[in-house]
């Protein structure tokens, strides 16, 4: 990987001529051999060769250098071709990429922590004619076999203008300034946000955009984990098929990021995971889900069902979030599963990513799986593909939906933008929105009636789901359209006013109350 740099290999080992053990250096790990002084032939054997070995693993390999003749071979040694007695020591030193190439006998092979062959040997693009081909023809002389199963290659890092970095071009920036700016999880994301295929670009506006991705998963992480303080994943989540449905929806979004995720690191994709991540959080989380669930999250009963239900969707989340980001963000990642993890017995990084089949069969069959902790299994990396997932028939459907929802949102909230641009209102709960369905004039909002059907099935109305949906005071859904205006989208028709009754100093939605406070009608409820 990539893939373009097979031929690289190919065409390194198919040209190679000849292999050299030794190279005419002093400085390295030396050749166990001795010259014979009178004729200069050569001798090492596998007694000297275990003789060298055995005292450089308790002295290092300077051993070798104050070494005399007659440790390495004992007195009067004589050469087998001349019958000489004096001998000087080999001079050369093992050819470096000879050494490194035998890692995988000296270091996996040893080790029964590790596995042969490895998963991977990472190196730079240079390295096809040096450690990655050294590596390769060792293995195959030695097992038989390569001794990896994936060689992945990168490029150079660079500054802005594409030149490689230089101490005498004084373009050189190192890690530890790039941590003192990024912390040390922005510089992993920061690698992550790179195409491995290509030279590592260094410059201030790539730096700022990791920063701000960096800070929308810190952010969004923040947020969920503060909304969590009182919830117990085993005792307070809301079984599945009771749950709201924008918190269904969420965890439909979760699925498919899950899965996408993990078909990403699969392929080493890094890059893709980068920007997977920063959209989730900044567009399907901050800008949708989490800003229209905060009304629940800071006025409902906290231990009512309408709050339960977004903090069971917000717990989902978090976990899986967590585990995702937790390869890149390693830190991070750690100190988040500390706050939420009550009962931690394992490091972040010894969890596996969680399964959330269960989650899936709930959209697509119908059977509702276990809420809270006990839903989420864990797994490594295998996955359905996601490609395949898309294909259900169910879900497909069940994208449509949302589609349409999404396409009826930015409609009502360009109505409600324009009230505001004319000063009538300031913020979109002072707003009261009737609505018109005409599925005659757009077949897709068909799909509205069998979704506000099941919406009864967990206590909502169309009016309370609109309302939080688009985070308004007051919903009517009205019969017909005398009175309404064409929308931006096809087939509603809308007006936007101001709304009816009083200002609620709790939370802010208008309704009309008797309460000597303005209270409105939930939050009399909630304060008892």
């Amino acid at each position: 990987m990539p893939e373009k740099s097979i031929n690289r290999l190919k065409a390194t080992i198919g040209g190679r001529l000849e292999w050299v053990l030794s190279r005419q250096r002093i400085w390295g790990v030396p050749t166990p051999a001795l010259l014979c002084t009178a004729c200069e032939a050569t001798h090492t054997s596998q007694e000297l060769v275990e003789n060298v070995a055995t005292h450089v693993e308790k002295k290092g390999v300077e051993w070798w250098d104050g070494a005399t003749i007659e440790e390495l071979v004992g007195a009067n040694f004589s050469c087998p071709s001349c019958k000489g007695t004096t001998w000087q020591k080999e001079q050369d030193i093992l050819d470096v990429w000879f050494d490194a190439g035998v890692s995988h006998f000296a270091v996996l092979k040893q080790n029964k922590n590790l596995a042969f062959p490895a998963n991977m040997y990472l190196e730079g693009s240079d390295q096809h004619r040096g450690w990655f081909q050294s590596s390769l023809l060792t293995s195959m002389v030695l097992e038989g076999e390569p001794c990896t199963k994936t060689i992945m290659t990168h490029g150079f890092t660079v500054d802005k203008k594409g030149k490689k970095m230089s101490k005498s071009l004084g373009n050189v920036i190192s890690p530890q300034e790039m941590i003192d700016k990024l912390g040390t999880d922005g510089l992993r994301l920061w690698v992550s946000s790179l195409d491995s295929s290509g030279d590592a670009v260094v410059s201030d506006v790539l730096m700022k955009n990791v920063q701000e991705v960096f800070r929308k998963v810190r952010n969004t992480s923040r947020f969920l984990l503060s909304n969590l303080y009182d919830f117990d994943s085993e005792k307070d989540a809301i079984a599945f098929d009771q749950l709201r449905a924008i918190d269904r929806y969420a965890l439909w979004q979760l699925v498919e990021i899950n899965e996408a995720i993990l078909q990403h690191y699969q392929n080493y994709d890094f890059t893709a995971i980068f920007h997977r991540l920063a959209d989730y959080c900044a567009v399907d989380l901050s800008s949708l889900y989490l800003d229209i669930i905060k009304d629940r999250l800071y006025c409902d009963k906290a231990d009512g069902n309408e709050r339960r239900s977004a903090q069971t969707a917000c717990w989902y989340i978090l976990d899986t979030l967590t585990k995702l980001t937790a390869p890149i963000l390693s830190f991070t990642a750690e100190q988040v599963s500390d706050h939420y993890q009550t009962d931690k017995k394992d490091s972040i990084h010894l969890q596996a990513f969680n399964d959330l089949r269960s989650v899936y069969n709930f959209f697509t069959t119908g059977e509702v799986p276990v809420a809270g902790a006990d839903g989420l299994k864990t797994r490594g990396i295998d996955f359905r593909p996601w490609e395949e997932i898309q294909k259900v028939g169910s879900i497909v459907q069940y994208e449509e939906l949302w589609d349409v929802l999404k396409q009826v949102r930015s409609a009502i909230l360009k109505a409600i933008e324009e009230l505001r641009e004319q000063g009538t209102i300031k913020h979109s709960l002072e707003a009261r929105v009737t609505l018109h369905f005409d599925a005659h004039s757009n077949e897709a909002l068909k799909l509205l009636e069998p979704f506000f059907a099941a919406l009864q099935e967990t206590g909502q109305s169309a009016e309370s789901f609109f309302k939080e949906f688009v985070i308004v005071s007051q919903v009517v859904v009205a019969g017909s359209d005398n009175g309404l205006q064409r929308s931006a989208f096809e087939g509603m028709a809308i007006k936007v006013e101001v709304a009816q009754g009083d200002k609620c100093p709790r939370c802010w939605h208008w309704q009309q109350t008797d309460h000597e406070h303005k209270l409105c009608e939930r939050c009399q409820k909630v304060l008892g």
